[in-house]
């Protein structure tokens, strides 16, 4: 029986968690693991879990998902908005938004060939500017009864649908393994049969359900839409797929559980420092530095990847 050779660059990943979880859970006191800390951290979470799972799609042909803050952010007040007809709406609305919006860059990349990350910037920029404006002007509120929801069991639960729902599409189905293979060889999978263009605007669809879906999230969290709704989901979300682990250059490497791995990862470590008490400005600085050092010690110098 031949062993497998240990793979130390995608442990990493693993070794990463445990150690921050250690850390901090020994030295704060007890602080880092009580039932109050513990729910913070899933519904911090919760919002970059969900988007990490609709940008794995996205990220599985190969591209980068920089629409996700300013998309969430129209979609969130186009929820508020249909939640004064009807809470009803707020979900289904969101979506729709979500997933309009990732049609328009699944388009312009697919036809016009424009890089998904360059559309992404673009949306990002719309979504901010569109905020700003209307939150001074518009008075976007969530449904009163929005507010039973918010607590972490709520945020909990509908990042394990998400996951569940996501791994099954992921793994099991066309969606996920074309856009996979597209990633690993677009040119060997176009030649095989698969339609690129198609699958490639399916995995944008997956990532504007997700949004849609945090957009609902986010409206329970903050009761509300604010001038900065949707501000650095993109760069969180991207920094934590890949602290998880997830390849930047997509392929049949990828696994999703890489999500929730980076995404707990990445709040451990904002929340672990600023229980130490450590300021905002240098919790930024650390938390650059050590994405800087786990690309360098992941990064696949044969295959353009994070190691996976």
């Amino acid at each position: 029986m031949k062993i497998k050779k240990f793979d130390l660059k995608a442990a990493i990943p693993f070794m990463g968690f445990i150690l921050i979880f250690l850390l901090f859970s020994l030295t704060t006191g007890g602080r880092f693991l009580t039932v109050s800390n513990i729910e913070t951290l899933i519904i911090q979470a919760s919002l970059v879990s969900v988007l990490g799972v609709g940008a794995s799609f996205v990220m599985a042909h190969g591209n980068l998902e920089f629409s996700l803050g300013g998309a969430t952010a129209i979609s969130c007040m186009a929820a508020a908005m249909a939640g004064k007809i009807s809470p009803v709406l707020v979900i289904p609305v969101g979506i729709i938004v979500g997933i309009l919006l990732s049609l328009i860059s699944a388009v312009v990349h697919t036809k016009m060939h424009v890089p998904a990350f360059v559309v992404g910037m673009c949306v990002m920029i719309l979504g901010k500017g569109m905020t700003q404006t209307l939150s001074a002007v518009v008075v976007m509120n969530a449904p009163v009864s929005f507010t039973k929801l918010n607590f972490s069991g709520f945020y909990a639960l509908v990042v394990l649908i998400v996951f569940i729902l996501g791994y099954i599409v992921m793994e099991h189905t066309k969606i996920g393994l074309y856009n996979k293979s597209i990633g690993s060889n677009e040119d060997a999978a176009q030649l095989s049969g698969v339609s690129v263009a198609k699958y490639k605007t399916l995995a944008f669809v997956m990532s504007g359900i997700c949004i849609g879906i945090c957009a609902f999230l986010t409206l329970i969290r903050s009761g509300g839409v604010s001038s900065t709704c949707g501000q650095n989901l993109e760069v969180y979300t991207l920094i934590a797929v890949v602290l998880g682990g997830t390849p930047l250059s997509g392929g049949t490497r990828l696994r999703l559980y890489s999500v929730l791995l980076g995404s707990f990862s990445f709040y451990m470590l904002s929340n672990g420092l600023a229980i130490w008490g450590v300021s905002p400005d240098l919790v930024n600085i650390i938390r650059g530095v050590v994405f800087i050092l786990f690309v360098y010690f992941t990064y696949d110098r044969n295959s353009n990847a994070v190691a996976v």
